[in-house]
């Protein structure tokens, strides 16, 4: 698809795609912190509360939403400059982001609503539902690409409908299970903030990789020019699958570990966050191995030159060595937002876009253009290390708790 499409095509995806990434990352924010509210409450029996976040996780959807469609229409060539598109490839980014932005809700919709049904009992149905959007989403990619030459026009249909399917799945999902039953009024603000603090933990994940998306194609294309920018966009791409997945893991585990927290299940909690770890390191072990020995093949994938292909081989190691770390610390984070010690999921978080940023600032100026990669990846090597001390400190101090 990538030679249907052309370079500029792919990288104007590649570009403007934080930019789309922003709308899932505030979705997710909002269901998950939603979500949470009520696996905790659940447990704890109070309906009334689950209940009450889920009205106003959708009020939030509503408003965000709006802002969302409005703002980046009014500052369109701005977003695309900041994303640093030029020439066609900011030609491609303005009519891809034209779709996204123009249908938020969209998006949105199924961000908010796959948490509360994960946490309601419904993760079989919600990861059948996402296999079945993923299946048509590349189904349709293909079709409005390479069957009806739509180009760029057809990836972004192709990804709105997708996406359309979820929500009509999830409005079904919430009515059989009487999801919204509620008789009090709701104090909206209170409730929201309670959302807020916990989603920003989730926001924090979702765009994490986005960030340093952002970061290295702007000093890949400064040190490296397009070579860089293409092998830096490919070996991203392989490895956010591999992400997905662990993050995967880790909303697995938030949805046992808060209806435990809640039930003061802790041993369970215990035993959910260890499996948990270990699933998630197991995983990035299998991946690492895999594409370390397909790393001379994976630039066929693409349809890149020969140039490419080996450039990809020679990096591709160096973004290896991060993976196991990166699954370590999102599962820590897990453990603490889902259980109300969302500061502590905050330093796992943002530590690592925030040393990254910092490295960029420093590291390159003093050597190759092979800087830049470890400058992704020793934040995660780092991060790792702060998650694990964090982890111990916490739980040192809950044993204090329970020996008084």
């Amino acid at each position: 698809m990538g030679n249907a499409l052309g370079d500029a095509g792919v990288s104007a995806i590649n570009i403007v795609f934080p930019a789309v990434a922003l709308t899932f990352a505030l979705g997710s924010g909002i269901g998950l912190g939603g979500a949470v509210i009520w696996s905790i409450e659940s447990g704890r029996g109070n309906l009334e509360k689950a209940y009450k976040s889920l009205k106003v996780a959708l009020i939030l959807l509503a408003l965000v939403s709006l802002i969302i469609t409005i703002v980046p229409f009014v500052w369109m060539d701005e977003i695309l400059d900041v994303l640093g598109a030029r020439g066609d490839v900011a030609s491609y980014g303005k009519i891809y982001l034209w779709y996204m932005f123009g249908a938020t809700i969209i998006q949105l919709s199924g961000s908010v609503f796959v948490p509360y049904e994960r946490n309601n009992g419904g993760v079989t149905y919600a990861t059948y539902f996402m296999v079945i959007v993923f299946i048509m989403n590349s189904v349709l990619d293909y079709v409005l690409i390479m069957i009806f030459p739509f180009g760029i026009h057809g990836a972004a249909i192709a990804t709105l409908l997708s996406q359309a399917v979820t929500i009509v799945g999830c409005i079904y999902y919430v009515k059989k299970h009487q999801m919204l039953k509620l008789s009090k009024p709701v104090n909206v603000q209170k409730t929201s903030l309670k959302i807020m603090k916990i989603g920003i933990a989730q926001f924090g994940i979702k765009m994490s990789p986005m960030v340093s998306i952002f970061f290295m194609n702007r000093y890949s294309l400064y040190y490296g020019r397009a070579l860089a920018v293409s092998t830096i966009s490919c070996i991203e791409f392989i490895l956010s699958f591999v992400y997905c997945v662990l993050q995967g893991v880790g909303a697995g585990d938030q949805t046992l570990m808060s209806r435990f927290y809640g039930e003061r299940r802790f041993t369970d909690y215990a035993i959910t966050r260890r499996l948990s770890l270990f699933t998630a390191l197991f995983l990035s072990t299998v991946s690492i191995v895999i594409i370390f020995v397909a790393r001379d093949n994976l630039g066929n994938l693409f349809g890149t030159s020969d140039e490419a292909a080996l450039e990809i081989a020679i990096a591709t190691p160096v973004f290896l060595v991060g993976m196991f770390f990166y699954a370590y610390s999102r599962i820590c984070s897990s453990a603490f937002y889902s259980t109300e010690r969302e500061p502590l999921s905050y330093v796992c978080i943002y530590a690592e876009p925030i040393m990254l940023i910092v490295l960029l600032l420093i590291i390159p100026r003093f050597y190759s253009l092979t800087s830049v990669w470890w400058c992704m990846v020793l934040p995660q090597i780092l991060t790792a290390c702060i998650s694990f001390y964090l982890s111990k400190k916490n739980h040192a101090k809950r044993d204090r708790s329970k020996g008084e």
